[in-house]
């Protein structure tokens, strides 16, 4: 992708087709829970530590201009929600008290939207956030 990064470059590649020198990961077997890695338990337990704080939240203001159709943005959520693992994947405590990764098959999402009255638009973002 860096090295060819248009399209017209990345079809080329494709078309000549060279074999990967990288092997491929393989998809793990479904199971109910899957281990969790040294990175991720670090911030698991850091997390339980805060008490639900929102030190590792990662929030952002988008800008839309022109007109926004919210039950298609629902929609398109909902649909990434669907096609990605990580956005359906919970962590909790083994009964070793350990902790793993469950992924889930549906995750409920609604789109929230807000009028903002009074408040500016950094009040209202502050009130977002939430663990």
């Amino acid at each position: 992708v860096f090295a060819h990064p248009t399209v017209e470059g990345l079809a080329t590649v494709i078309r000549e087709g060279t074999d990967s020198p990288y092997e491929a990961i393989k998809p793990a077997e479904k199971q109910e829970t899957y281990p969790v890695s040294s990175a991720q338990k670090r911030i698991y337990v850091l997390q339980q530590l805060e008490d639900g704080g929102t030190g590792y939240n990662m929030p952002a203001v988008l800008e839309l201009e022109g007109k926004l159709n919210p039950e298609r943005m629902d929609r398109a959520f909902k649909e990434l929600i669907k096609r990605h693992e990580s956005l359906r994947t919970s962590f909790e405590q083994d009964a070793g008290g350990d902790p793993v990764q469950r992924i889930h098959d549906e995750a409920p999402f609604t789109l929230q939207t807000t009028v903002l009255g009074a408040r500016t638009e950094q009040e209202a973002t502050a009130a977002f956030i939430k663990p």
